[in-house]
């Protein structure tokens, strides 16, 4: 198999894919994606019929780089593959986790007293009611 003009590492080609799909040239998360197929030994049209999409859209999933599929999809791709959605897809897991100023959680202080008093006061200035 070749993409791109190069041939995919022969460790990536086992005779049941042959045809079947090609290797991703760039690594990135598509070819985690398909690394994850062949490990497991499932083939783009099994892994379509098990994530209930279409062949073309596993075959986008592998082929287009920065591509992300759906969260449901993941799932399911995750769950057919055996793999975990961060090793599949490390962006989609990055952006799940919150991270800077407007996350929930800012600070946490084990006791009031921890708490500084310049805090304190903007928050029961603020306040509105009881």
């Amino acid at each position: 198999m070749t993409v791109a003009g190069q041939p995919c590492p022969a460790s990536l080609e086992p005779p049941f894919f042959k045809g079947l799909i090609t290797c991703p040239a760039s690594r990135t998360s598509s070819r985690e994606v398909f690394a994850a197929m062949l490990h497991a030994q499932i083939s783009d049209r099994q892994l379509a019929e098990r994530c209930g999409v279409d062949i073309k859209t596993i075959g986008r999933w592998i082929t287009e780089t920065g591509r992300i599929p759906r969260a449901r999809h993941r799932w399911a791709v995750c769950e057919a593959l055996g793999e975990e959605e961060a090793a599949l897809w490390p962006a989609a897991a990055a952006k799940a986790i919150k991270v800077g100023p407007d996350r929930e959680i800012v600070s946490v202080y084990p006791y009031r007293s921890g708490c500084p008093a310049p805090l304190w006061r903007s928050l029961i200035a603020g306040a509105e009611g009881e």
